[in-house]
């Protein structure tokens, strides 16, 4: 009998040791979850997970490798410049499209994206109005609609997501009240905001190693989930406004 009490915990730690000898499973030998979410000003709510099988994904890596060597050249200086914020558009607008084009399903003739975003040049102006000043801008201290009133925010790279609070069954609509931590191992950040008195347009921005918490976050969201091709970690964007952001300081 005490032979038995002992060859039990032994066999459970052989178990426990093995496991964690045992080599990992190959991000290219399983298949990887996009998870969209979208809600815009006029009530459009949208969310789809979808599985990306590892051609795809293989693919986008590559190109989305070439968008972290971008980023990483402008961090060179801590800055972006004028042309290189336009380079940063072209770049950025190019890997959101093909995000797009990843959730095309070839039996339904349809693609698992934000209908808002899907006729031509819908996603290149979603990213303008939120990474640059445009004409509807405005600093007068006039009764704005809500959607102005909450703070713009534009942020992009490799890094994870992590939701404090989320019940069991809770969907992610592209519309979350609730805080969202964000950790970027490279990446960038702008936002935006009105003062309203004294009227004044408020920019804030972030680029390269830096995390961030969002509460009521409304707009675009993308993750492609902690699993990724020979990386912890994968893209995450969040485009869209929130009530409260707090993006925190560059790490070298």
């Amino acid at each position: 009998m005490k032979k038995t009490k002992m060859i039990i915990p032994i066999a459970i730690v052989t178990l426990f040791l093995s496991l964690a000898i045992m080599p990992a499973t190959s991000a290219n030998e399983i298949d990887q979850e996009l998870e969209i979410g979208f809600k815009d000003n006029s009530g459009y709510t949208f969310y789809k997970k979808i599985i990306v099988t590892p051609d795809q994904l293989s693919q986008f890596n590559n190109d989305f490798s070439i968008w972290e060597s971008k980023v990483k050249e402008f961090d060179l200086d801590n800055q972006m410049d004028a042309t290189e914020i336009l380079t940063f558009l072209e770049i950025t607008n190019s890997i959101v499209n093909e995000i797009k084009e990843l959730t095309y399903d070839s039996e339904t003739g349809i693609y698992n994206f934000p209908e808002p975003l899907l006729s031509d040049g819908a996603i290149l102006q979603f990213i303008k109005d939120h990474l640059l000043l445009n004409k509807k801008t405005t600093t007068t201290p006039e009764p704005l609609p809500i959607h102005l009133q909450l703070r713009k925010v534009l942020t992009i790279g490799r890094g994870r997501t992590w939701f404090p609070i989320k019940h069991f069954g809770d969907a992610f609509m592209g519309a979350r009240f609730l805080p969202i931590f964000l950790q970027y191992t490279v990446g960038y950040a702008k936002s935006r905001w009105l003062n309203i008195f004294p009227p004044a347009i408020c920019t804030e921005d972030r680029l390269g190693v830096f995390n961030l918490i969002t509460i009521g976050f409304v707009g675009l969201y993308i993750n492609f989930g902690e699993r990724y091709i020979d990386r912890p970690v994968g893209p995450v964007f969040l485009i869209g406004s929130q009530a409260w952001l707090r993006l925190g300081e560059d790490i070298p």
